[in-house]
């Protein structure tokens, strides 16, 4: 709900609109070492959301990527070796 609050450009918090401080995401760092899973992940994340995607499969890919990446977002797996 938050993410497609961003998306569409459009937040409110206690019936303000803040709007203007809800910045676009377009690029995400998505870090998965699990490879059936990053395949369909960055496919839903592209297709349905929309999203610029930079894949990793392990937090060394991502750390060495995350600078050169230009990340809106940065989506981890919860358990990576």
């Amino acid at each position: 709900v938050l993410v497609r609050a961003f998306r569409v450009g459009r937040c409110r918090r206690g019936g303000v609109d803040v709007s203007a401080a809800a910045p676009e995401l377009r690029r995400i760092l998505y870090v998965e070492d699990d490879e059936p899973i990053r395949v369909v992940g960055v496919m839903t994340l592209e297709t349905v959301g929309g999203f610029e995607v930079v894949a990793c499969s392990s937090g060394a890919e991502a750390l060495a990527r995350a600078p050169g990446a230009r990340a809106d977002l940065i989506l981890l797996d919860v358990m990576m070796p």
